[in-house]
């Protein structure tokens, strides 16, 4: 049975989803703000002359900076993280070698995925092999490059091989 989402506020009353949302930001805003405004409760000048001028100055351009991108950019709901449109972007514009999503616009833009991977991986890479002849088998699959020679089997891919190759040997003959 599936219901509706019940969003509910700090004392338990029913509210809209847009109006949970919104107080989710304002409670992630103010958090911001006030953990900056702790910042710069100090005295001033004790800030200034502690750890230097220049310092401060920039710490002073960073805090107005951010004060400045708290307003500016829009928060998206990320689901488990509250995000800004800028840094969203930036996780968009980044590389990923194995995005599922790039994947699928490529091949629906006709570019092949090997050309999208080759920027990560070395396409000419050898493949391992391994340094002992092994056993014909019927899926003539070859053994792994960590495999160490011994042929622990008990001999039925020898014979099954042998039968199959009888029976075409009959086949022929009878023709």
């Amino acid at each position: 049975m599936k219901g509706n989402v019940i969003y509910r506020d700090e004392k338990g009353r029913v509210i809209d989803k847009e109006l949970w949302y919104e107080k989710k930001i304002n409670e992630k805003k103010s958090l911001k703000k006030s953990v900056n405004k702790n910042k710069f409760k100090k005295d001033p000048e004790f800030i200034k002359f502690s750890s230097g001028i220049v310092q401060f100055e920039e710490a002073r351009k960073k805090h107005t900076n951010e004060q400045k991108s708290i307003q500016e950019d829009e928060i998206i709901d990320g689901g488990r993280y509250y995000l800004s449109k800028s840094y969203d972007e930036e996780l968009r514009k980044k590389d990923i070698w194995d995005d599922p999503i790039k994947l699928i616009n490529a091949q629906n833009d006709g570019i092949n995925s090997t050309v999208l991977r080759s920027d990560f991986v070395d396409l000419e890479a050898k493949k391992l092999k391994c340094k002992f002849t092994s056993p014909q088998n019927r899926f003539f699959i070859e053994s792994g490059y960590r495999w160490d020679g011994v042929i622990r089997g008990n001999g039925f891919e020898e014979k099954y091989l042998i039968k199959k190759n009888e029976k075409k040997d009959n086949i022929y003959h009878i023709d």
